[in-house]
């Protein structure tokens, strides 16, 4: 994400832009060692880490009261790549809170995601009402699965499981691209995100891949973490991932090799995770760890970046409401066919609806016809429809935590 050319003058006094100078970064460290409880070496740690190109300062009277980081990566939806911004670590200051400079810091942060040519944008909140002022809404889930290891199928062994080396790096990479863009709402990771995943600094982190004779077919990245139970360790999972059964079934195995003393076996997955099925038992727990909230910046850029249902030939005609994005806001028709999108702007407006109510059909959390149910949108029966069919599929998930 381009930091130099970001800088956009809320008013007289207020200024959301890059980083100028050192002291704006401790000034944004102890901001987010008050916002989320880190010790100050961590919050510097985790500035640091980020990168400088990726953090938004906002500025009262020239004096840093709050920041943000911004992570350009993409989201798979309907097979396609989408450019997103996410958002993360956002913090205010404690004597600047109370004012309204949060919401104005998060419209010039949907601004920027925009002129910096992102469609859409996504975030996990820690208050709701603060991100939907500026047009975010809910998306999609992170869940958490946490299986036994007692419980986890046994099997035989072989294939072989071996530590993660550097040169299989680009293999993994390859091997979760693969798996992600069928999953929609899932990233398509930087190496900032892959940094986290295979090296993360919170945790000893270590990597084991799945290979057979044609290459790697599965891996994890885990860690061992506190449990509940007096005595042992659960095994957590940054990432876990198998093309095939034989590939998770060996990496099942191979966590159940450490059943003398670990106890739980924790990865982020879909609700429906095709692992879960071949557990022997329902001994699982699924528990939904978080919502994230999606914020469409550019209407038609987004319509038409993601992917549709391939047997689907509609048009649609959508009325956009947006208090921020004036460009967002208007006549929109809406093309689609042979899985793709074209837009036009105009059209009859058909389908009236906020821009937030757009993000959670985008994402498939929420239906046209639930929408049109509880006054998100309106619309007559055929155009609702047509909605169903263009954002029919599963409901949007994420394995990354932001």
């Amino acid at each position: 994400m381009n930091s130099e050319d970001c800088t956009i003058r809320i008013d007289d006094e207020t200024e959301y832009g890059p980083v100028r100078q050192p002291s704006d970064l401790e000034d944004h460290a102890r901001t987010l060692q008050w916002s989320f409880r880190y010790p100050i070496e961590d919050s510097r740690l985790i500035l640091e880490r980020m990168g400088q190109e990726k953090i938004r300062l906002l500025r009262l009277r020239d004096r840093v009261v709050g920041g943000l980081s911004l992570y350009s990566v993409g989201q798979w939806f309907g097979g396609r790549r989408v450019p997103m911004a996410g958002v993360g670590v956002v913090g205010i200051a404690p004597e600047a809170r109370g004012h309204g400079v949060a919401t104005r810091m998060m419209d010039a942060c949907v601004l920027d995601a925009r002129a910096s040519g992102h469609p859409i944008s996504v975030l996990y909140p820690a208050k709701q009402s603060l991100y939907r002022r500026s047009g975010w809404e809910l998306g999609g889930s992170l869940w958490n699965h946490a299986v036994p290891i007692a419980a986890l199928p046994g099997g035989d062994r072989d294939l072989e499981v071996r530590e993660c080396r550097p040169e299989d790096e680009s293999a993994v990479r390859a091997l979760h691209a693969t798996i992600a863009r069928h999953r929609p709402g899932e990233v398509d990771r930087d190496d900032w995100f892959w940094e986290r995943v295979m090296r993360n600094p919170r945790f000893h982190v270590r990597g084991f891949v799945v290979e057979a004779s044609d290459g790697v077919e599965g891996y994890v990245f885990l860690h061992e973490t506190e449990t509940e139970e007096v005595f042992g360790y659960d095994l957590a999972c940054t990432d876990l991932v198998a093309v095939n059964a034989r590939a998770a079934r060996r990496l099942f195995r191979f966590v159940a090799d450490h059943g003398s003393l670990g106890r739980q076996l924790r990865w982020n997955g879909s609700p429906w995770d095709p692992m879960l099925g071949l557990v022997g038992e329902q001994r699982w727990k699924t528990t939904q760890q978080f919502q994230w909230m999606l914020r469409i910046v550019d209407v038609a850029g987004a319509l038409e970046a993601r992917g549709y249902p391939p047997d689907v030939d509609v048009e649609v005609q959508l009325d956009i409401e947006d208090e921020l994005v004036g460009e967002n806001r208007g006549r929109f028709t809406l093309g689609v066919r042979d899985g793709r999108g074209v837009v036009s702007v105009g059209g009859a407006g058909r389908a009236v609806l906020h821009v937030r109510a757009l993000a959670s059909l985008y994402t498939g959390w929420l239906r046209p016809r639930d929408a049109v149910a509880y006054g998100w949108l309106r619309a007559d029966d055929t155009t609702v429809d047509a909605l169903e069919r263009v954002f029919a599929g599963p409901t949007a998930w994420m394995s990354d935590m932001f």
